[in-house]
């Protein structure tokens, strides 16, 4: 593996990891529970521009190489980039903030345990 494709997969590896621990760190650091909406953003982002400069990365170097046999290459590179944002939308998606009256309705729908 040529080593600008080993560092864009390294880059969209580390946007997914620090991006969930920037989006979790609020739930088990004590000193940053007060404010959970700053690190949930900043792990958004940091995890969409990391994956974003490992697709500049990969593409440029596709467009290094010659035209001959390219189609697998970049159908793989396709369905890294889908996978990577559904990844990302979903996280997203679970992580957002409910507003409180979704929140006070789940919490009132579920029942006690006695």
């Amino acid at each position: 593996m040529r080593t600008d494709f080993q560092i864009a997969v390294l880059l969209g590896l580390a946007g997914i990891a620090a991006g969930a621990a920037l989006m979790t760190a609020p739930e088990y650091i004590r000193t940053v529970k007060e404010y959970p909406a700053p690190f949930f953003w900043a792990g958004l982002v940091l995890a969409v521009a990391l994956t974003a400069v490992a697709i500049v990365i990969a593409v440029r170097s596709e467009a290094a190489e010659p035209e001959f046999g390219n189609t697998r290459r970049m159908i793989a590179l396709g369905g890294m980039v889908i996978s990577g944002l559904a990844f990302v939308g979903s996280a997203s998606a679970y992580f957002w903030p409910m507003s409180r009256r979704e929140s006070v309705l789940r919490h009132r729908s579920v029942p006690a345990d006695v």
